[in-house]
C-alpha cells in the first residue's frame, strides 16, 4: 500500500515537471512568434498550466496535511509535505513574478549595441531602456539613427531593463 503511494505521488510530481517544461519552451518560443511546434491555439491553453498546477499542489498540500494530522502519522508523510510546500512557494513566485511583466512597444533608435553581452539600449525619446537582444538580431541592429518599432518585454520592478521580443522597421 505504502509503494503503490509513493509510486502515484512520484508519477503525479513527473507529470508536473513534465508540463512545466512544455510550459516553458511554448513560452519561450511564444516571446518570439514561433508556433511552427505548438500552434497559437495550444499555446493559449498551456498559459493555464501554472494556475491549475498552483491550484493542484495547494489543494493536494492541504488535503495531505489533513490527512497526516487526523491519521497522525506527519512523520511518514513529511518527504511529500515538503516538497509540496516547496512546489507551492516557487509556484507562487512564478506566477507573482509573470504578473508583474509587462509588454510595451515604441518607436525607438539603438543608442548602442554591446555584442559581449548581448545587450542594447534604445532611446524612446523619453528614455533609455537596456534590452537583452537575441544573438540573430544583434548584427542586423544599427546605431546610424535608424527608427525602429520595438516591441519588448519588462518587470514593473526593473523598468529600464528587459529582453527585446520583436523589432522591424519603421517606414
Amino acid at each position: 500500500m505504502m509503494a503503490e503511494k509513493s509510486s502515484r505521488s512520484i508519477t503525479t510530481i513527473l507529470i508536473g515537471l513534465i508540463l512545466w517544461f512544455l510550459y516553458i519552451c511554448d513560452s519561450e518560443m511564444a516571446r518570439y512568434g514561433i508556433y511552427t511546434i505548438f500552434s497559437y491555439n495550444v499555446h493559449e491553453i498551456l498559459s493555464g498550466i501554472p494556475y491549475l498546477c498552483f491550484l493542484f499542489t495547494g489543494g493536494w498540500l492541504l488535503v495531505l496535511i489533513t490527512r497526516s494530522v487526523h491519521g497522525k502519522n506527519i512523520k511518514s508523510n513529511l518527504l511529500l509535505l515538503v516538497l509540496l510546500f516547496v512546489f507551492c512557494v516557487a509556484q507562487f513566485i512564478y506566477i507573482h513574478n509573470q504578473s508583474q511583466k509587462v509588454y510595451t512597444d515604441c518607436i525607438a533608435s539603438i543608442k548602442n549595441i554591446d555584442t559581449q553581452k548581448l545587450e542594447i539600449e534604445i532611446d524612446t525619446g523619453e528614455r533609455t531602456i537596456t534590452l537583452d537582444c537575441p544573438m540573430l538580431l544583434i548584427d542586423i541592429l544599427k546605431t546610424d539613427g535608424t527608427e525602429y518599432v520595438i516591441l519588448y518585454e519588462w518587470s514593473k520592478s526593473k523598468p529600464n531593463y528587459g529582453k527585446l521580443s520583436m523589432v522591424s522597421f519603421v517606414k
